[in-house]
């Protein structure tokens, strides 16, 4: 049990794995008695919750689905569809905001290192159980991290970090981030590290780096393959980045986290 705010709301760990379809798949009709996040790396996935309109989450959403509440599949999803889902209890349900199912897009592609990093410690003998609900913890606070306040200056905002998301697939530099909303770089980077604490640079960087982590993670192109698909000039290019940045080779990145549940339907 993890106590996450000063209001002592507790919060704890049941299950987690990750889901490939190997056929085309309908989700399955059910009542679960507690939270379940889902994170989709492979869409779509079509719902319906207690009577209320279907919706489809598509690749890089996230889904959060609340206890005592009919779900169930509207149409079926491709072969090859997956996501990571988690089963939790929260002492306080009204900590996640709405009380119907939320659909949650944006930047979203950092989960994916901490949904493996939560399977890793969940199916391994020498981490503690806590270390789950820590880990887990961690995945809500992304999902919680602060939006931009209403403002004059959030319209713009909410554009550029839409933008550099949509373009997380390729390393942006902050002239291009400039040029594309026509303002002057060091603006955009007062602008930018006023809401996310950080240099538009390093921003980009990191970005980048989520995007790239989840590929890692999620595909099974060699580290050739995707550093031709990212853009980068060979495979040592890409390799000196990714250390310079995070300390390791992506093949390292990649084997980090070797545990995992699997089910498929």
């Amino acid at each position: 049990m993890l106590t996450l705010t000063d209001q002592a709301v507790e919060l704890s760990f049941i299950s987690a794995g990750q889901f490939i379809a190997q056929d085309r798949w309908v989700h399955p009709e059910r009542v679960i008695d507690s939270f379940e996040l889902i994170y989709i790396t492979q869409g779509p996935v079509h719902l319906a919750e207690d009577g209320s309109l279907p919706f489809t989450a598509q690749s890089g959403e996230l889904l959060l689905l609340r206890p005592q509440r009919r779900h169930r599949g509207t149409d079926s999803s491709p072969a090859g569809t997956a996501f990571y889902w988690v089963h939790f209890d929260l002492s306080d349900p009204g900590f996640l905001g709405s009380t119907g199912p939320q659909l949650v897009s944006g930047e979203t592609a950092a989960l994916a290192p901490l949904f493996r990093q939560l399977l890793n410690y969940a199916n391994s003998p020498f981490y503690p159980a806590y270390t789950r609900d820590l880990a887990l913890g961690l995945i809500l606070a992304e999902v919680n991290q602060t939006k931009p306040e209403p403002g004059r200056h959030s319209a713009l905002l909410n554009r550029c970090l839409e933008w550099v998301r949509i373009n997380s697939d390729r390393r942006l530099t902050v002239e291009a981030v400039a040029q594309q909303f026509s303002y002057h770089p060091d603006y955009l980077s007062r602008l930018l590290r006023r809401y996310t604490g950080l240099p538009l640079k390093q921003y980009l960087d990191q970005r980048h780096l989520e995007y790239v982590k989840a590929r890692l993670l999620n595909g099974n192109e060699s580290v050739k393959e995707l550093a031709a698909a990212l853009g980068y000039t060979n495979e040592n290019q890409f390799n000196h980045y990714f250390n310079y940045h995070e300390g390791l080779t992506p093949v390292q990145y990649r084997e980090r986290f070797t545990r995992t549940h699997l089910n498929k339907a």
